[in-house]
């Protein structure tokens, strides 16, 4: 793992959320789960590890021709395998901590009124956004899959997949009364540049982040929900990738 930095907001906050995403991530060796819970857990109270995995069952449809059904049941079957290693290394081990909380919770424990208020609110605005939407799209599965070409099932596959996280790219996770608005993302390092992974890294979907917070007229329809929520911030915590 690279050297990362707890911000003093986050630190104050007492609580952290770290996003997963299923498939290829970093949290998938005990060490590497370690490495990043230990210093959380050191700085943060209450720390919570979400596992994005009923989102991500879009991303299992892009290479693969498949149903929907059989791209739940994978995600599942990933989310469930993550839950329990990163449950098994905070048992075994012992964290700097020890009044730290970390819970682990899976997407559907995130969705409630709120959320699915948000959601409708973001789907209404897309509109204004849809190309922005399937331009990030298109990047990703190019980053993704290079030698997939870009159909519009494709494209339509990961823009739903956008769509139904925005809520949480933007304003974060709400979950046991407790607005989770630090977020750390765990992801490997861009090809190319390992002495400086923060430079040489973009993310599309921030492009699509940026969009709809600048759109007043969203803003004020999203904080009819939120209220005084504060904006997500993102960390991302860079891995060196897997010798294959």
């Amino acid at each position: 793992m690279y050297p990362f930095s707890i911000s003093e907001d986050s630190a104050t906050a007492g609580h952290c959320v770290v996003v997963i995403c299923v498939g290829k991530h970093p949290l998938e060796t005990d060490q590497n789960i370690e490495d990043l819970l230990r210093p959380l857990s050191a700085k943060h109270h209450d720390v919570l590890v979400l596992i994005c995995d009923d989102p991500c069952k879009h991303d299992q449809m892009i290479p693969r021709s498949m149903t929907i059904p059989v791209a739940e049941k994978m995600v599942k079957e990933c989310g469930d395998q993550t839950i329990a290693q990163i449950n098994r290394v905070i048992k075994d081990w012992k964290f700097d901590n020890p009044k730290s909380n970390i819970t682990v919770i899976r997407w559907a424990e995130i969705i409630d009124e709120d959320y699915t208020e948000l959601l409708n609110i973001v789907v209404r605005f897309r509109g204004r956004f849809e190309d922005l939407i399937r331009g990030s799209a298109g990047e990703y599965i190019h980053r993704r899959v290079p030698t997939a070409r870009l159909t519009e099932r494709r494209l339509d596959y990961f823009a739903q997949h956008l769509i139904d996280c925005l809520p949480l790219y933007i304003f974060g996770a709400k979950y046991g009364g407790n607005r989770y608005s630090h977020a750390y993302h765990p992801i490997f390092t861009p090809s190319g540049n390992d002495h400086d992974p923060a430079a040489s890294y973009r993310s599309p979907v921030m492009d699509v982040v940026s969009a709809y917070c600048n759109d007043a007229e969203f803003m004020e329809k999203a904080r009819r929900v939120t209220l005084d929520s504060p904006l997500i911030q993102w960390n991302r915590v860079f891995f060196e990738k897997p010798v294959v």
